[in-house]
């Protein structure tokens, strides 16, 4: 029909540009929830460890969350701490 866009499969992309399907993406998901595993293989995966460059920038984008959750972290708990060492400073001069 006029119009009406077929799916394709994936027959004429080379290997290295196939998108990845949904089960693919949660079993990534699921290999990256294994705590150091799962961090060992982001890393391995975003250094080029795959052939396809979708799981490689996954791999990427999943590492830069990383960082910033960490940096957020330190940074809060910098804060808290900073506001407990000036409090009980404050408490110990009265």
């Amino acid at each position: 029909m006029e119009g009406e866009t077929k799916v394709q499969d994936n027959i004429n992309i080379p290997e290295e540009y196939r998108p990845l399907s949904v089960g693919q993406f949660i079993g990534y998901s699921l290999l990256m929830a294994i705590p150091c595993v799962g961090l060992i293989l982001v890393i391995i995966f975003a250094c080029g460890g795959v052939k396809n460059k979708n799981v490689i920038n996954w791999a990427r984008a999943q590492l830069i969350v990383i960082a910033i959750v960490v940096v957020l972290y330190v940074v809060l708990l910098a804060l808290g701490l900073g506001t407990a060492i000036y409090n009980s400073a404050l408490t110990s001069m009265h």
